[in-house]
């Protein structure tokens, strides 16, 4: 989504997880190193996801909902319904996200801010 950097779990379906989302990030790493990728558009897609995961709304205020819109960021249910109260957290997909937020960290040192934010919250 050009307005979140988010990917759609299935085409044509706006909604995410952060299994999804990692497995986003993960596979951004993969394109920029196999040079599907120029730098320029890696940093922008990666940036874009970034800012996005640290200004969503939290679960309770404490950790990602389970599911969300990619356009609006809106904390939705699994069919994609908007849940303002949300639908809970998952501590697999949060396991993932970690490693692709890592693998950010010590590999694009420019990210390193935006993952902080994320994490600070």
């Amino acid at each position: 989504q050009d307005n979140t950097g988010l990917v759609n779990s299935v085409h044509g379906y706006p909604a995410t997880t952060m299994w999804d989302t990692a497995s986003y990030l993960l596979g951004l790493i993969s394109a920029y190193r196999l040079e599907i990728v120029s730098q320029y558009e890696f940093d922008q897609r990666l940036s874009k996801a970034l800012t996005s995961l640290a200004r969503m709304p939290l679960f309770e205020e404490s950790l990602p909902n389970k599911s969300y819109n990619t356009k609006t960021l809106a904390i939705v249910d699994y069919k994609n319904n908007p849940v303002p109260e949300g639908i809970g957290w998952s501590a697999i997909d949060m396991g993932r996200l970690m490693v692709a937020l890592h693998l950010i960290t010590w590999n694009y040192p420019q990210h390193t801010p935006t993952v902080q934010k994320i994490l600070q919250r």
